[in-house]
């Protein structure tokens, strides 16, 4: 996948407007990164020696980074909307070839242990290619989202992200400060999560005999709405709005639900007035409720 550096800035913009809560990671020395050489595949970087990540070709060597991400501050039950992991860009030993590639890491490693040698297994699946950063002492930023939800939802272990160049012949090293880097702290590698906390209140009632997505309630509405469905069946459930594009402008829930009448909050004091729809899936059944948002 290659994200141009336009289409994450638009993630990071829709993010701010949904008003979707955040956790911004940017650890100090506790942080978890280091970089590899395969012309010294023997030699280890340690932490605390290391304040630059270099990623790139330099002559015939080739220098990797790694790093790993501490997303246990995330809420349990929260949903990932985006996440943007960014380096800050200071120099570059050469000039711009090829792209920048990013790897979902397979395997724990050691920061202070791992060589060329020992270097962990990555998957191609979901690889990100990028174009080189372009102006130095920059933010240089890699969206993540996917990695961040699977990380998060239990789909893969986290061992982190794992960053070299691909598709050059010159000499093209980019310096990134790593989380050492001690003299502009606000410098160090940062990450960024956008998450909304989803939640469904079970309604006491005898046990429906239906899958049915109830009217919105009120509708028309102004900034708040209440959403109210039943599961005759244990089911997944995902509750989400879209506008009258397709586009979904919230999620509001997603996850197992055993059976039962359940409602939640609709907040949408982001959203422009109109008419969306929500809709929803519980294992085959589907179902929309068109809702009018008024200010």
């Amino acid at each position: 996948m290659k994200f141009p550096i336009c289409t994450i800035l638009a993630i990071l913009a829709a993010a701010t407007l949904l008003g979707a809560e955040s956790l911004v990671l940017q650890p100090g020395a506790e942080g978890k990164d280091t970089y590899i050489c395969d012309c010294l595949p023997h030699v280890n970087n340690p932490n605390g020696a290391v304040t630059v990540l270099y990623q790139g070709q330099w002559g015939a060597c080739f220098d990797r980074l790694l790093i790993q991400w501490d997303l246990s501050g995330l809420p349990a039950g929260a949903t990932v909307d985006s996440a943007v992991m960014e380096l800050y860009f200071f120099g570059m030993y050469g000039s711009p070839a090829g792209q920048m590639s990013y790897c979902r890491i397979l395997e724990d490693w050691g920061e202070t242990e791992v060589t060329y040698n020992t270097a962990p297994d990555t998957t191609q699946e979901g690889k990100i290619l990028l174009d080189w950063p372009a102006q130095s002492f920059s933010w240089f930023p890699v969206d993540v989202t996917a990695w961040v939800q699977g990380w998060h939802a239990g789909t893969w272990p986290n061992y982190g992200i794992y960053g070299m160049c691909e598709g050059t012949a010159a000499t093209c090293d980019a310096e990134f400060y790593s989380s050492d880097y001690v003299l502009i702290p606000a410098n160090r590698p940062k990450l960024t999560v956008w998450y909304h906390t989803l939640g469904v209140d079970p309604v006491p009632a005898p046990a429906p005999r239906e899958f049915a997505l109830d009217p919105v309630h009120p509708n028309p509405f102004n900034a708040r709405a209440l959403l109210s469905f039943r599961l005759a069946a244990g089911a997944d459930v995902r509750l989400s709005v879209y506008d009258l594009q397709g586009r979904e402008v919230a999620c509001l829930y997603q996850g197992w639900l055993p059976a039962g009448e359940y409602r939640t909050p609709f907040e949408a004091a982001a959203l422009p007035s109109g008419t969306y729809l929500a809709r929803m899936v519980a294992g085959g059944f589907e179902q929309t409720r068109s809702v009018v948002l008024v200010k």
